[in-house]
């Protein structure tokens, strides 16, 4: 019985080692740090009156967020804790992401899935910041680094929320089961 217990507790962190636990509360704008600032306006010129910001907590670190519509797309700017800037992930629908692109994810969710629904898709842009501004300023097409989607999967144990994130050519670069944040309030 003991050798049973030992072996469960030692098991015990790898179960853990592909979740990810994270929480947004939200912040204002004179509390972001100078440098992200900065690396909004030259981004994007004059922010949109609508824009939101998030101090993202995770399991051992924390980050910044900025959310908000820049040209008909819902836009995710982040940046580590010091304000230097991570990843830009901008909102598609699945159903407008190119064919030759999408069959390659499928195929790779229906190997891991026996059903599953995804619920966002987000170009992933990273670089160095000229390159990306000049790229959301010129009106160009987006080239996304990758691809990151949320989807509910079933995989035999149920239905449980996954993040994957992918190469242009389907290749799971990173895949974290979520685990949801409890509520604050009640929904009824």
């Amino acid at each position: 019985m003991e050798k049973i217990s030992l072996t469960l507790l030692l098991l015990l962190p790898f179960g853990l080692l592909a979740q990810k636990v994270e929480f947004e509360k939200r912040s204002r704008y004179d509390k972001l740090p100078p440098a992200m600032q900065e690396s909004l306006q030259a981004l994007y010129g004059q922010l949109p009156k609508r824009a939101k910001f998030y101090q993202e907590y995770q399991k051992e670190s924390y980050s910044y967020e900025a959310k908000f519509r820049y040209r008909g797309h819902c836009h995710s700017v982040e940046y580590d804790a010091q304000g230097q800037l991570e990843d830009i992930e901008v909102r598609q629908k699945w159903k407008k992401l190119a064919p030759e692109i999408r069959q390659p994810i499928e195929q790779a969710l229906a190997q891991q899935f026996k059903r599953y629904r995804i619920r966002k898709l987000q170009l992933q842009l990273t670089g160095p910041e000229q390159d990306l501004a000049q790229q959301l300023q010129t009106h160009k097409l987006l080239i996304p680094s990758a691809y990151e989607l949320i989807i509910k999967g079933n995989d035999g144990q149920g239905w449980q929320l996954w993040e994957f994130l992918f190469t242009a050519e389907g290749q799971i670069l990173r895949q974290e089961q979520l685990i949801e944040a409890s509520s604050w309030q009640l929904d009824y």
